[in-house]
């Protein structure tokens, strides 16, 4: 299924050696979190068991810079990612679904390169690694929704 690109704030897409860049241009000061403005690439995908496994060459150094998952369908998203607050974290959490008390967690350690996401029925799990091999989970819920985009890659 063919990938959307969304760009609602100033920010470029590229393509360079099979690797996938988003960039965001200066500082915009726009991210309201509520809004879901950041430049993202959608993937659609069926209402089924899924996952998703990304590797980020960046690291959030400065605050309010993210970087994740999204897995979207009618009216709510649920958010896997690592940010920067002064520290990194590890955040998870659910808008317009049922998910739970948010995950806002520190790494303590180097931020790791590879994030994934799987759903098995209604349980997602968010996991992480730093070779892409060994992985560890950070939490897994249950969150009944209607899946229909994912691979929601953002910064």
């Amino acid at each position: 299924m063919p990938a959307q690109v969304l760009k609602q704030v100033q920010s470029t897409f590229g393509i360079n050696n099979g690797v996938l860049e988003i960039s965001i241009l200066g500082n915009e000061g726009t991210h309201d979190l509520s809004q879901n403005l950041a430049p993202r690439v959608l993937q659609t995908v069926h209402d089924d068991d899924f996952g998703v496994e990304v590797k980020f060459n960046s690291v959030p150094s400065s605050t309010y810079q993210m970087q994740g998952i999204i897995v979207q369908g009618a009216g709510y998203r649920l958010r896997f990612e690592t940010y920067f607050g002064g520290q990194t974290y590890f955040y998870a959490n659910g808008y317009g679904a049922s998910f739970g008390a948010q995950v806002n967690q520190p790494i303590g350690g180097p931020i790791p390169a590879y994030l994934r996401v799987v759903r098995t029925g209604n349980d997602f799990a968010f996991d992480y690694s730093y070779d892409g091999s060994t992985w560890t989970n950070i939490v897994t819920r249950t969150v009944p929704v209607v899946v229909s985009r994912s691979w929601n890659l953002r910064c």
